[in-house]
């Protein structure tokens, strides 16, 4: 084709290079950004690559990673993966606080955890941390932050170095009606096998591994159920993500796109059941929550 071929806004131009014949070949270059915008690619300035540096140079930071992380010894039929064996969700937000009944070393001046961090929404379904003191035997002071869900729950400060929880931490909500997530004793983690999608975000699932004691076979399913904010019927139903039968020792898996987006508002929990016997099962599903 001809160089320097003029469009009809009668300023543009389309160049091409010699391929060293009469022939010439358009120039394409490759770059990266927001709409309207280009920046070049050089080997000082090569592709940005990861989810944090790809959605950086879209405009679309704030990407975060979350495990949703359950366990439990399970049955034959199945079980949630957390020591409650339960969702733990409000229709009516709620502050939240640590259970009486814990460890006189877990507490603000103790050997165990001085701190933890309570993990999850709001009314508003925005996402929420907040550090509670805690305070042994006793229930803790509650947050000020409200939740409808929470999804995690952390050790955030501890008496000992390299030291963890001396019992298990259990999270209620602040009228104290009911638990809501609990951090067995020496994990320094809460284990609740759930996570609730924000507002304005979509979820891009990234990996899954799941492991069980002794090569024993299990089965393991992801159900999702969006409208989590929905407080009457109509609701959104629960529906079965994915699910595996009959997996023996481990499942995993590390293809992104073995697993469709999930959008906002959408709650999401794993399930599994022994086959056989009981079975204590290890989860972890990696998502990649991205702004919309």
């Amino acid at each position: 084709m001809t160089s320097n071929i003029l469009l009809p806004d009668g300023a543009t131009k389309i160049a091409t290079d010699p391929d060293g014949s009469s022939r010439h070949y358009q120039k394409v270059k490759i770059g990266h950004g927001v709409d309207a915008t280009f920046n070049d690619l050089t080997l000082a300035t090569p592709m940005p690559v990861g989810w944090g540096a790809l959605n950086a140079s879209r405009g679309a930071g704030g990407t975060i990673p979350v495990v949703v992380y359950g366990r439990r010894n399970v049955d034959t039929t199945y079980d949630f993966l957390n020591d409650l064996n339960s969702l733990g969700y409000l229709t009516t937000a709620a502050t939240m606080r640590v259970k009486a009944g814990g460890n006189a070393n877990d507490t603000a001046a103790g050997t165990g955890t001085r701190e933890v961090t309570i993990y999850g929404v709001d009314e508003n379904f925005a996402l929420q941390a907040e550090a509670v003191a805690t305070a042994g035997a006793l229930a803790s002071a509650a947050t000020t932050t409200t939740y409808t869900r929470v999804y995690h729950i952390k050790d955030t400060s501890n008496g000992t170095i390299r030291g963890t929880n001396a019992a298990a931490i259990t999270v209620e909500d602040g009228a104290g009606a009911a638990d809501h997530l609990r951090m067995p004793v020496s994990t320094g983690v809460g284990v609740s096998g759930l996570y609730t999608v924000p507002s304005a975000h979509t979820a891009y699932p990234v990996g899954l591994t799941v492991t069980a004691d002794a090569k024993k076979a299990f089965s393991f399913r992801i159900i999702t159920a969006e409208g989590a904010n929905l407080t009457s019927a109509p609701f959104k139903p629960a529906i079965l993500y994915r699910e595996w039968l009959g997996i023996e020792d481990a499942l995993l898996i590390d293809n992104p796109r073995a697993f469709p987006p999930i959008p906002a508002l959408t709650d999401i929990w794993i399930q599994a059941l022994a086959i056989g016997t009981t079975a204590e099962i290890t989860a972890t599903f990696s998502l990649m929550i991205v702004p919309n």
